[in-house]
Formats: C-alpha cells, sequence, structure tokens
C-alpha cells in the first residue's frame, strides 16, 4: 500500500526457491595398502564441493602406533597391525572415506655358518684346506674370518 494513500494497494507473487545444492564427496584410492614398517606409501583422494568451497582433505590414523599419516596424505608404517586411515573433507567434516593399512615387517633372517670339516688332526707343519658357507640377509656379507 502507498503510504500517501493507504486504500491504494497492488499485489506482487514472489516465488522462493533454492539453487541445487552439489553435495560434498570425497574419495580416497587405494581402498587398502600394506606396507613394510619402516616405509612410507602416499595416498590420493578427490573431494568434489560446491564451487567457493574447501577440497582439502583431513587425514587421521585410527591407530598411529602402527601407522601415522601426513597432513599430505602419506602413511609410515610404524609397527606391524592393522589400522585404518580416516580422509576427512575440510567442507563437510561428516564425509569420510577409509583406507585399511597392514604394516608387517619382513622376517628376519638369521647368520648361519657351516664349516667342514667339523673336525680335523693334521701333522705338524702341514696344510689343510677348510671349507665354510655362511649365510645371511640379503645385502650383508658372507665372508669368512678364520
Amino acid at each position: 500500500s502507498a503510504v500517501a494513500d493507504p486504500t491504494k494497494k497492488d499485489t506482487t507473487i514472489v516465488v522462493v526457491y533454492s539453487l541445487p545444492v552439489t553435495p560434498v564427496t570425497i574419495n580416497v584410492s587405494p581402498d587398502s595398502i600394506r606396507i613394510l614398517k619402516g616405509s612410507t606409501y602416499p595416498l590420493a583422494g578427490v573431494v568434489t564441493a560446491p564451487s567457493g568451497q574447501s577440497t582439502a582433505i583431513s587425514w587421521s590414523s585410527n591407530s598411529t602406533t602402527i601407522a601415522s599419516v601426513s597432513s599430505s596424505g602419506v602413511v609410515t608404517g610404524n609397527n606391524d597391525g592393522n589400522t585404518l586411515v580416516i580422509a576427512s573433507a575440510v567442507a563437510d567434516p561428516t564425509k569420510k572415506d577409509t583406507v585399511i593399512v597392514v604394516v608387517y615387517s619382513l622376517p628376519v633372517v638369521p647368520v648361519t655358518i657351516n664349516t667342514s670339516p667339523d673336525s680335523i688332526h693334521i701333522l705338524k707343519g702341514a696344510t689343510y684346506q677348510l671349507a665354510g658357507v655362511v649365510t645371511a640377509p640379503a645385502g650383508q656379507s658372507t665372508a669368512i674370518s678364520w
């Protein structure tokens, strides 16, 4: 109505509607990893969010004793066991994805030495060639010091 003449009125129809909301989603790959204790593995994640919202990911581990995860999604195997790494969308922390993490150690290979013969009797001044075999983990010396 007009302030100058309250008897003068007009009507306008107003329609209010919402724009379609793009839901926030998160997807991390792979779904599971198996890593050696002491090693690292980079995870990849993608967040889809409405324009203007963050596509960042917040990373955490259910057990940092077994595996920790950096702010960029790099998992470090700390001790043998299983745990979950959780990726949460910063735009909507209720949106999460998980990665199963299995941390393992290589079996310890003992160093062994076998010489032959087990015993020998030789005359003073004589020589005899002894033989021996050392078994050791890869990268370690198999030399014998007599």
